[in-house]
């Protein structure tokens, strides 16, 4: 069987879908791309709430 760390690509599809169907949303940080040094200090630091996600 092949995967990744999270599963297979059909357990990916399968949380996809429950996602989409019940309404569930990621939570996530944002900073602009500039401040990427910042967010991964902050990630490294265990300071982010939840994911850093970059924006441009």
């Amino acid at each position: 069987m092949l995967g990744h760390a999270n599963g297979t690509a059909a357990d990916s599809e399968d949380t996809r879908r429950f996602s989409a169907l019940t309404g569930v949303e990621a939570r996530v940080e944002t900073m602009p791309l500039e401040q990427a040094a910042e967010a991964y200090d902050r990630m490294m630091a265990g300071d982010a709430r939840f994911r850093m996600v970059l924006t441009t």
